[in-house]
Order: structure tokens, then sequence, then C-alpha cells
């Protein structure tokens, strides 16, 4: 089963619908028509039953495999059976032309102590950061949400549809960082190596570099969620910034000032992420494929020289963010904005930096050539006596995002508790504009402005 393919198929699916049925006239519709099941057929419904379904379903796994199969991952020999019984497990040239060894390989792929508890303890920080989202979610939708009887009971307003997708974007980072973790895992204790595998004639490099490409995927899933956060961010803070200047004689012209020139870092944040998204999808197809040399290219040419580029759109971004936190009509609706949204500015430099910095950390790792860290130079004895492999740095990464955002979803829930949604929000339902775009007139009964 393609878990990978599901999980976007889910997740595009339900941020499809969140576009697709706002509009108060298909909500008369879902509200008439499917009175009793309206509730299931909203974006946020949709959208949260997709994580939890990929939660669980990959916790059981874990379960099933790590805490279970190889008893939290302690049972060596087991481990270390398995892993010299894979053919041509060692594969590849260090970059100073000499063949790998199994040694070395074996050293690689060894989980040493400290990283093998931080990485099962990061499930369990997964699912605890998965009651809190639950409890904030429920609690934000109840605010939302129509008294019972309301013609359109379930429809929120895009002012807490926005907020709901800053809420949920730790949990989608929970998720794939826990899929993540699991995908290093199988490469590390060489599970991957079934009988299926072997059934189709792969060898363990083909086996390796899928599982390689997969865990690159699923983090990209949570940056590509990500990016509609930092969206969201931008029409949460303009919403404010419109209504705040709507009785101004020159109001139009400073509504598209407003949207685009005061948040160029944060499009320039999402511009950037949306190439380097595409590129990596694109080299982990490459890699699934077995196009070594071309991915291998790809990822020379292109995305040494974007991360870099991405490292400074994103200082940019959390910047541009700050910046317009400290605005005092944000303030005034707000109160201390820039603590609110402080959280996801940590996610979004966790998530964006924290891997270079391991990367450019770990030891030389055996493996093809374009997976070898920045250190190209240095022995592999380094491995015993300083770093990680480039493996145990991936591991180290998922593990950490786990906690990381267990963090951010304690701070939201004390930064944005229920008793502040009357303040933020105003009302249940503000806006019934059906599409985005600006105004310069006051909504009849609203003040909710579009952008």
């Amino acid at each position: 089963m393609n878990e990978a393919l599901i999980c976007w198929v889910l997740l595009t699916a339900s941020l499809c619908a969140r576009f697709d049925t706002q509009a108060e006239t298909k909500q008369k519709l879902l509200h008439q028509w499917l009175p009793r099941i309206c509730f299931f057929c909203q974006w946020y419904t949709l959208c949260f039953g997709s994580l939890v379904f990929i939660l669980f379903r990959t916790f059981s796994d874990i379960v099933k495999f790590e805490y279970i199969g190889y008893n939290f991952l302690q049972d060596e020999g087991a481990i270390q059976n398995k892993l010299t019984s894979i053919p041509n497990l060692a594969f590849g040239n260090s970059s100073l032309g000499v063949p790998i060894t199994l040694q070395q390989k074996t050293e690689a792929l060894a989980m040493p102590n400290f990283l093998r508890l931080l990485s099962l303890a990061s499930p369990v920080a997964g699912v605890c950061a998965f009651v809190i989202i639950t409890e904030h979610v429920v609690s934000l939708v109840k605010h939302a949400v129509g008294t019972k009887g309301s013609p359109l009971r379930w429809r929120l307003s895009r002012r807490h549809n926005n907020f709901l997708m800053v809420i949920l974007m730790p949990l989608v980072f929970v998720v794939m960082s826990m899929r993540s973790t699991l995908r290093i895992w199988t490469v590390m204790t060489g599970s991957a190596w079934s009988a299926a595998e072997q059934a189709k004639g792969k060898q363990w490099k083909e086996v390796e570099r899928e599982q390689i490409s997969l865990f690159t995927t699923d983090l990209q899933i949570a940056s590509a969620f990500q990016l509609l956060t930092v969206l969201s961010f931008v029409f949460i803070c303009a919403d404010y910034l419109h209504h705040a200047v709507k009785k101004l004689p020159n109001a139009a012209d400073f509504q598209y000032t407003i949207r685009f020139a005061g948040f160029q870092g944060v499009y320039a944040y999402v511009l950037v992420g949306v190439a380097k998204f595409l590129v990596e999808i694109v080299v982990a197809i490459m890699d699934t494929q077995h196009d070594d040399q071309a991915a291998a290219k790809l990822q020379a040419t292109f995305l040494g020289k974007v991360d870099i580029v991405n490292g400074f759109a994103t200082a940019l971004c959390i910047y541009n963010m700050v910046i317009v936190c400290m605005m005092r009509d944000i303030k005034d609706r707000l109160g201390n904005a820039s603590l609110k949204f402080l959280a996801t500015r940590v996610l979004l430099l966790l998530a964006q930096i924290q891997f270079l910095v391991i990367k450019a950390a770990v030891a030389e790792p055996p493996g093809p050539v374009y997976e070898i860290s920045s250190r190209m130079h240095q022995p592999f004895d380094i491995i015993a006596n300083w770093g990680l492999s480039l493996y145990q740095g991936r591991l180290l990464h998922s593990s950490l995002l786990g906690f990381e955002c267990l963090a951010v979803v304690v701070f939201n829930r004390f930064a944005w508790p229920p008793s502040s949604f009357d303040q933020v929000f105003g009302g249940k339902l503000e806006d019934n504009e059906e599409s985005c775009g600006m105004v310069t007139e006051d909504t009849a009964g609203s003040d909710y402005h579009r952008i």
C-alpha cells in the first residue's frame, strides 16, 4: 500500500474542500441536502479525521514492530543478524573513492543509546500533542459554529478557518515526523528488506533509496501544509488591517498596499518554499525510479543552492511576521500578537533550518555520492569518535520534531485559550462572502473584510 500517496490524497482532498465548500451557496446546499451528515462534510472534519487515521495507523505500526517486535529496539542481536543477512548492504564509494565496507555501513546504521531512547519517546510525545490539539480544536469549533437550528450551523468564518490552520499545523508535523521516523527505522534495522521486496528481485540499494525518498516526501508534506499556514497568517493580519483603514478616504489604496507590499517577506518564503518542495518531490520520484545520476545532478545544481536562499527567505519571513505583529491595530484584536504567533515562527525555523544544521555536523556516511554530507574529506573513523552518520542525523531530526511539536502545541494552548476567542474572533460568523478579494465598503452586519 502506497501510504505516502494516501497521505497526499487525504490532506489534499480536505484542503480542497475548505476552499470549495466555503461559499455560502454551497454551504446552504450541504445543510439542506445532508443535514444529518453536514458536519462530517466540512473541511475541518475531513482534515482532522484524515490526520487521526494516519496518526493511529502509523503509531500502531510502531507499537507492533519497534516496541513489541524489536523489544523497543533493544534486540541488537536480531537487528545485527537482519542487517548482515542483507546481500550487498554496503554499496557505493566514499568521497575518497574507496568502496564502503560492511563494517562501516553497519556502524553508520547503528543507533546510539541516547538516539534510540529519543526516537522511541518521540511518537509518545506526538500522541500527547494530538490529545492537546484535539481539545483545542474542539474548543475553537464550538466557539465558531452556530447554535442548534441555525441555517448554516457548521459553517466557519474565514477568520476561524485561518486560525484553525494555525492550530492544526503542528499536528501535521507530528504525523509526518512520526511517519518519517518509521521510514528511517526500517532502514537502520533492515526491516525494509522483506520477502516481498526480495521476490521483486530488488537490491538493497533500491529498497534503501525508496525508504529515504519516502522519508523526504513525508516531511515535504508537512512543509507544504506549513506554507498554507503562513498564508493563513497573512489573511488574518490583512483582515484586521483592512478593517482598521476602511474609513479612510483612500482606503482602497491602503488595502492594496497592505496586501501586496506589507507581506513581501512572507510571499518570498512561500515562493522559494514551493520551488524547493517541487524539486525535492521530483528528486524523490527519481530515487524511486532508480534514476540515480539525474537525481544527483538535480540535487547538486539546485538543492544545495536553494537551501541557502530558503534559509534567508525563512529569516525574512519571520522578520516580516514580527514587524506586522507589532502593529497597534493587530495588537488591539490579538493582544500580544507576537507572542501568539511565536510558536508558529519557531516551528517554521526548526522545520527549515534544523536538518541543515544536523547535516553540517554529521560525519560522512556510507551511501551514494549525493547523500554524503558537506564534510567531504573526513575519514570514516570519525564516526567512532565524533558526530553521527547521516542516517542517524535523519533519525535525530525526525525524533526532535516530535518533541518540538509537543512544545509548540502546549504553547499554542496557553497563548490561544478559549477565553480569548471572543476578543479575537468577535462573533460566530463574521463573513458571508463567497470568495476572497479586496473590498472597500462595509459588509452589511459584519466587520470582516476580504483580502
